[in-house]
């Protein structure tokens, strides 16, 4: 069983079988790179447009001018880059990539030898809420829950 131990400065210990990884405050700037990386991660795992469109769009083949219409929809979605709302970014905070991402980055500093890839092998689907709640738990200083992502 995953415990997490916190101290009063924010400071603590989320254990995922026997990897202990040392949690830390981050700076503000670090925080917001934090942001930054999870809403890259949360782009990646985004769907492209014409993958999302396939259907419709093999529906309307038969009407030229409307399946070339929504083509430069689809083309100019694209060339303006993903959008990701707050509630895919969270989505994918809570997810196995975005926990491991995020507890690397919470714990690196403190937690000689921790990688990324080792963490993202041992965060899973079953373990993942488990250990996003001690790491959270620790981060908010209160528990229940995640922080709010730092401002952009």
């Amino acid at each position: 069983m995953s415990t997490a131990s916190a101290s009063p400065e924010g400071t603590g210990t989320v254990l995922v079988g026997s990897l202990e990884i040392t949690v830390t405050p981050m700076s503000k700037v670090e925080e917001r790179s934090l942001r930054r990386q999870l809403l890259a991660g949360a782009e990646r795992d985004a769907t492209d447009y014409f993958t999302r469109c396939s259907r419709l769009l093999d529906a309307m083949r038969g009407q030229p001018a409307a399946h070339t219409e929504a083509v430069r929809e689809i083309v100019r979605l694209t060339a303006l880059g993903p959008k990701v709302p707050e509630e895919q970014l969270l989505e994918y905070r809570a997810s196995p990539a975005g926990v491991a991402q995020e507890l690397f980055l919470r714990g690196k500093k403190a937690t000689p030898g921790l990688t990324l890839d080792g963490l993202a092998a041992v965060v899973t689907g079953a373990n993942v809420e488990e250990v996003a709640g001690q790491m959270w738990d620790i981060v908010s200083g209160e528990g229940g829950g995640p922080a709010a992502p730092a401002p952009r």
